[in-house]
């Protein structure tokens, strides 16, 4: 039988409907789009589709949605083969959301070192 996916809490959109940025979201988006052009047989609108679907899900588990625990994991494995830069990119979105789900523990500054590295960047 298909899971269903339950009620967020209103707790959880409203932390993540504050903290959204479409220009973030869109920078990912078109640079999918442009490896497509480039590669497209490494980004299909089914690839494209799925990445956008767990970057909003991943979003949800970092605003503190517990159903989507490992999504971003899944997003990031998806997206490993497409190099460091479209990894930035998804940094960039999610640090707005929260600290990454394994790293609750860490400082405000030890959050942002922590995403600057998985980027490629710190």
């Amino acid at each position: 039988m298909p899971q269903t996916t339950p009620s967020i809490p209103r707790s959880v959109l409203d932390h993540y409907n504050q903290r959204y940025q479409n220009a973030t979201y869109r920078a990912f988006s078109e640079a999918l789009d442009s490896i497509g052009l480039a590669q497209p047989m490494s980004v299909t609108a089914t690839f494209k589709h799925t990445a956008l679907n767990l970057l909003t899900d991943s979003a949800l588990e970092r605003s503190g949605a517990g159903f989507y625990a490992g999504q971003e994991r899944r997003l990031l494995a998806l997206i490993e083969p497409l190099g460091q830069h479209i990894a930035a990119l998804v940094t960039a979105h999610l640090i707005q959301f929260g600290p990454p789900p394994d790293e609750s523990a860490l400082t405000e500054e030890g959050h942002v070192r922590a995403d600057l590295h998985r980027a490629g960047i710190g």
